[in-house]
């Protein structure tokens, strides 16, 4: 349990966390498709194919990643709730894929399990975050 005065230190923690994380899978997208991709098992064979994982992957997560950057000081509330929702979301994505019958490799099961102890942690934290400033 984190309490007191440990509080605003463990959003600041989730806060950089997940801006690694988006960063990190953002430039290791854009600069290592291949290498990414084969990570988690998906094979980019048309032009298309490599332009939109490079485009959702690559731009969109290295995006999502200096929004999380900027919720560290500016909106750490802001950024406690793209976490919330951002886990949210690929969490119900891949329980969709369980739930209509894929078996994917361990990795995506690590995934899920960080997904949901993000989301956890995000909206566990979402009382403790100051409100952003007032304009």
């Amino acid at each position: 349990m984190v309490t007191g005065a440990m509080r605003p230190r463990f959003i600041q923690a989730i806060l950089a966390l997940l801006t690694a994380i988006y960063l990190v899978i953002g430039v290791g997208f854009l600069v290592d498709l291949d290498g990414w991709a084969a990570a988690i098992e998906v094979a980019p064979t048309t032009g298309t194919a490599r332009t939109d994982l490079r485009a959702t992957y690559g731009g969109f997560m290295l995006g999502i990643g200096v929004l999380f950057a900027g919720s560290l000081r500016a909106n750490p509330r802001g950024g406690l709730w793209l976490g919330a929702v951002t886990s949210l979301g690929l969490l119900g994505g891949r329980v969709l894929s369980l739930a209509l019958g894929d078996r994917p490799g361990p990795l995506m099961y690590q995934f899920l399990a960080a997904e949901i102890a993000l989301a956890v942690a995000c909206l566990a934290l979402l009382r403790e975050a100051p409100a952003p400033p007032q304009a």
